[in-house]
Parts: C-alpha cells; structure tokens; sequence
C-alpha cells in the first residue's frame, strides 16, 4: 500500500494508497479546506501571523488563551501557549 502525501496529476496514483486521493488533493489546498469546513460549519481558530512574540503579547486576551505555532511545525508538534513562562527555544525564529 502506498502513502501518497502530494499527487498533481488529474488520474489517481497507480496502486491501493494508504490516505484517499480525494483527501490528498483536499489537503493539499488549505483554502479548500477552510471553504469545506466554513460551509459545514466546523468552529475554526481565529489565526494571525506576526512578525514576533511582542506583536503576540499585544493581541487581546479577552477571547481566551493563544497559541504560539512553531513555523514549521507539523500536527501541533512545536506548539506552546503564549503565557508560557519557560524561554522558548533557541531553535524559534526570532
């Protein structure tokens, strides 16, 4: 069985594959992903991109607690609460 993580090609990948064709070309465009979930209403987290962790202390706290992702995270691995009172890594962009 084969774990096809991108695929461009209008055919389906030879063989049996581990994850779905369709859910590839899905998840390989996140703008379908936020137009699927927004028309079945799934909840979705408000998102900003910043150039820092002083621009992320300024955002409004009154919504709850935010997250900081790591840039290349993947499956939340690298993730970290803003009021995370540990340094972050040396590896962080700064």
């Amino acid at each position: 069985m084969n774990y096809v993580l991108s695929w461009d090609r209008p055919a389906s990948p030879p063989g049996r594959s581990f994850i779905p064709t369709h859910a590839v070309s899905v998840a390989a465009d996140k703008r379908l992903q936020v137009d699927r979930f927004a028309s079945a209403g799934v909840p979705t987290p408000q998102t900003h991109l910043l150039d820092g962790l002083a621009q992320a202390a300024q955002l409004d706290d009154r919504v709850g607690r935010w997250i900081v992702k790591y840039p290349t995270s993947c499956g939340a691995s690298g993730h970290r609460f803003l009021d995370d009172p540990s340094p972050l890594g040396g590896d962080w962009p700064k």
